[in-house]
């Protein structure tokens, strides 16, 4: 790949594919890992892509990957909580309810987030974390209810 296009699209996505990462590894250093071995691998494919979209798919879809392997190593087993600073401050309601999204398991966690703070629809999440599209669905759906839930519960407090 050409220096001049792997920086262009390094511009272009490093941002969205920390935020996944994030979501997956809660915490920088991790996320900044991830980043950089999903930023390898989009420089070492030697492949073409058929459009703009069909990169961006692939992109995710690698950083969703290299997190899921992140996640399985024993040394990234029970770390720390996720550090909200990293993401932009937003007001009070929309903090609390990115902390509850964090808070929400992680198969559930990463179609919210995804979903409704990454635009992507369920039919790219679906591919992008190999599950059936009916299986989003219902996990968006799961992961609603428990936010509905998680954010009665402070009202009530």
């Amino acid at each position: 790949m050409e220096s001049e296009t792997f920086t262009l699209i390094y511009e272009k996505y490093r941002d969205a594919v920390f935020r996944i990462a994030v979501t997956y590894l809660k915490n920088k250093a991790d996320a900044l890992d991830a980043v950089q071995e999903v930023m390898i691998r989009v420089y070492r494919h030697d492949g073409t892509f058929a459009s703009e979209e069909h990169l961006q798919r692939w992109i995710m879809k690698t950083a969703v990957n290299v997190c899921r392997d992140q996640l399985k190593s024993f040394w990234k087993r029970g770390r720390a909580d996720a550090d909200l600073t990293l993401f932009p401050a937003r007001e009070d309601p929309d903090r609390l309810l990115l902390e509850e999204v964090f808070a929400l398991p992680l198969k559930y966690r990463s179609v919210i987030y995804l979903h409704y703070y990454e635009n992507y629809p369920l039919k790219e999440i679906s591919e992008m974390l190999r599950i059936s599209e009916s299986a989003a669905k219902m996990r968006a759906k799961r992961g609603r209810e428990l936010l509905r839930l998680e954010l009665e519960k402070e009202e009530i407090r």
